[in-house]
């Protein structure tokens, strides 16, 4: 008996019944009279190869329709769009910093038209050339570009080092800044940057709570290998984290955001001759949850373009808000202590919402501050409408719009016309469109 095998799908197995006949009556009789007989039909194909096949139809099929190819091999720290738009600069745990080109005519991120190219090992692990802007020398923290030359990225490391690097120059390396006459600089994790409009000077903050101030002449000059040093921790006498900064629209408010939940900010003018800060004083988020060390203000950013010389200032912390605050109007606090040598005060809220139940670490404000974008603990990142008032726009959505959900944290995003980047624990670089 036999049977037409198939060249794909799994053994059958056919049931045939055979039925006995004599010739002969001599021959006595049969017992039994029937019986049944199986015939397996094995595939020409075998199982174990036709998997094999459907796993490489299914890769090529990923590569062609799939997603967005996952570049980076760890979580990824810091994003930052360009000054035109045009590119995103991200840095990771692996210890790399990429270059991402923004396909316009269909919103995509496509990772940069070079490959790196010297041998592509970063934190002892195998990367993938494309894209590869710079193999640095400890886990990227925080990344920028340099406002004047767009050409040039700020980045800060795990170790305390920052790099300067040169993007249309396959990301050399153009200078190295720490701190040469602190023995603890080394090992002080850099947080956060900040340049000046102008880019002669560069704000970096640290664990340690220190705040370096990098100067030079021009921006297409050096910077002067000493910084100025603000030492935020050993004024407040507080084990305080400086975990991020920003300056105001005009260059003249320095904000530091740390853990107890509280901000500090003052009046910086680069024409004294000591560079440091004027005014200082602290505005604590009470009535919150807890204050503690491990409470932090994760992130801060000013409206870059307000209606007129306002400073509107927006803080994320890790009880999940977003304060919008008004930092023209900050009378000192009742019952200050006035040997302090930092005034507390009380800025005037404008609008404060829980935007999720997890910490929010990174937010972002639209050019004339009419949205507000946000990501954090849960893994989702969330856009929000703001009124003229530069308060939450519920009749659009109560509590913010998610327009991404990932099952990792969301450690950074940024927000460039209608285009919003995002980076994160689950290693991708992501772009999202603003309708």
């Amino acid at each position: 008996m036999k049977t037409k095998r198939p060249c794909l799908g799994l053994a059958k197995t056919l049931l045939l019944e055979a039925k006995s006949q004599l010739f002969d009556q001599r021959l006595g009789t049969t017992d039994p009279a029937t019986q049944t007989l199986e015939l397996r039909s094995l595939p020409i194909i075998t199982l174990w190869l036709q998997l094999k096949l459907l796993g490489l139809i299914a890769f090529i099929l990923g590569l062609i329709f799939g997603p967005q190819p996952v570049m980076h091999t760890r979580s990824v720290n810091s994003v930052a769009f360009s000054g035109n738009g045009f590119s995103v600069i991200s840095g990771a745990d692996d210890c790399t910093l990429r270059f991402w080109n923004i396909n316009r005519n269909n919103n995509s991120i496509e990772p940069g038209k070079f490959s790196y190219q010297e041998q592509p090992i970063a934190c002892q692990k195998p990367q993938k050339p494309n894209g590869l802007l710079a193999i640095t020398n400890d886990v990227v923290y925080v990344s920028d570009f340099m406002p004047v030359d767009n050409d040039i990225v700020a980045v800060g490391l795990d170790n305390g080092m920052i790099e300067l690097r040169n993007v249309s120059n396959q990301g050399k390396k153009r200078e190295e800044l720490q701190d040469q006459q602190d023995q603890k600089a080394i090992g002080d994790r850099v947080f956060d940057l900040e340049f000046t409009k102008n880019s002669r000077y560069l704000f970096s903050s640290y664990g340690s709570g220190k705040i370096r101030l990098w100067s030079r002449t021009s921006a297409n000059s050096e910077f002067q290998k000493q910084p100025q040093i603000i030492d935020i921790q050993n004024q407040l006498t507080l084990p305080f984290e400086a975990r991020t900064v920003t300056l105001s629209p005009d260059d003249q408010t320095l904000v530091i955001g740390g853990n107890f939940k509280r901000f500090l900010f003052g009046s910086f003018t680069p024409n004294q001759p000591d560079n440091q800060l004027q005014n200082l004083s602290m505005q604590k988020l009470e009535g919150r949850s807890s204050t503690g060390r491990t409470d932090y203000i994760w992130s801060v950013d000013f409206v870059p373009k307000p209606q007129g010389k306002e400073k509107i200032l927006a803080t994320a912390d890790s009880g999940g808000y977003i304060t919008i605050w008004n930092l023209n109007k900050c009378p000192t606090k009742i019952n200050a202590n006035p040997q302090n040598p930092i005034t507390e005060v009380n800025c005037q809220q404008l609008d404060s919402w829980q935007v999720s139940q997890m910490p929010v670490r990174t937010l972002k404000f639209s050019e004339d501050g009419r949205l507000l974008v946000s990501g954090g603990d849960e893994g989702k990142v969330i856009l929000c409408y703001l009124t003229t008032a530069y308060q939450l726009d519920k009749t659009k959505a109560a509590k913010g719009q998610t327009i991404y959900q990932s099952s990792k944290k969301i450690n950074s995003d940024d927000l460039k016309d209608n285009m919003i980047v995002s980076g994160g624990e689950d290693f991708q670089v992501k772009l999202h469109s603003v309708r």
